[in-house]
């Protein structure tokens, strides 16, 4: 089984910043900045014991920290 993972990236079709499972992708909240994903996304992933990981606007990795 692969490692768990959490990523905050920028939807620019949506301008909105997407906390999203990293198994399948899929969008788990949507918001306006990106330090409420970032908010939301690292208590996700410490709650699941995951990878937490922060892409920017780019879609460059500014940040990864492992909570499990």
């Amino acid at each position: 089984m692969g490692r768990k993972s959490v990523h905050v990236t920028y939807r620019k079709n949506e301008g909105q910043w997407c906390v999203t499972n990293g198994s399948n992708g899929q969008a788990v909240g949507k918001y306006q900045t990106q330090k409420e994903a970032m908010q939301k996304g690292r208590k996700q992933a410490m709650e699941a014991s995951a990878e937490f990981v922060v892409h920017g606007k780019d879609g460059k990795i500014r940040l990864s920290q492992s909570y499990g």
